[in-house]
């Protein structure tokens, strides 16, 4: 089963494509200078449509166009999840599950999760999906993991390709099937998951949901 900190991790790192419109800021500049997008962030996360709150979340995080502070991260995170900004609302869901800068709380991260799943956010649903499978947080729901395995698998997230197939292995929450279980391990294998080319390979010489295959 593929971790749940592996994908916060990855969560917690997207404020690099975020970012990528306003340019490398701070390449070649002076501190001052690096703090302008900062500076035109904070004065549009003041306004009432708070679209650059989490631009401004990001900046205080990388420190890269503003002075590192996690305080502010929060803050303003908390004011974009608050608006319905799904990004916001996962990164949210991240700083509960781990406990960076609020009280470590699974409940609250799944809360926030929710919030943002329900906008079609994939790498929520992938985390959702985990902490039901996990039983953090929420009482243990098989069902419920394999729901949303399913719905950010067909968003082409493999790792939730590679859990729904995991699932549909061994019959949890699902009636087992090796053939679906083969079929959602293709898919990730094609994006190369290694895990999944991993249990792939031991389908095929073991000839589960199809003929054994020892090339």
């Amino acid at each position: 089963m593929k971790a749940l900190i592996a994908s916060v991790v990855i969560a917690m790192s997207l404020g690099v494509a975020m970012l990528g419109p306003f340019g490398d800021v701070t390449a070649g500049n002076k501190p001052a200078e690096a703090e302008k997008p900062a500076a035109l962030w904070q004065s549009a996360a003041q306004s009432e449509e708070g679209f650059a709150q989490p631009y401004l979340g990001l900046a205080y995080n990388s420190g890269k166009t503003a002075p590192s502070d996690f305080s502010e991260v929060v803050r303003w995170h908390k004011l974009a999840a608050a608006q319905g900004d799904a990004v916001a609302q996962n990164k949210r869901g991240v700083m509960y599950y781990l406990g960076r800068g609020v009280s470590q709380d699974f409940a609250e991260a799944a809360r926030w999760w929710r919030a943002a799943a329900n906008q079609g956010h994939a790498n929520t649903r992938f985390n959702l999906g985990n902490i039901y499978t996990e039983g953090q947080g929420e009482l243990q729901n098989y069902a419920e993991a394999v729901r949303w395995f399913k719905l950010a698998a067909a968003q082409e997230h493999a790792g939730a390709q590679f859990n729904l197939g995991i699932m549909y292995f061994h019959g949890y929450g699902t009636e087992q099937s090796f053939s679906e279980a083969l079929r959602l391990y293709r898919l990730a294998a094609a994006q190369s998951d290694p895990d999944a080319q991993l249990n792939l390979g031991n389908m095929y010489y073991h000839g589960q949901g199809t003929p054994k295959d020892y090339a």
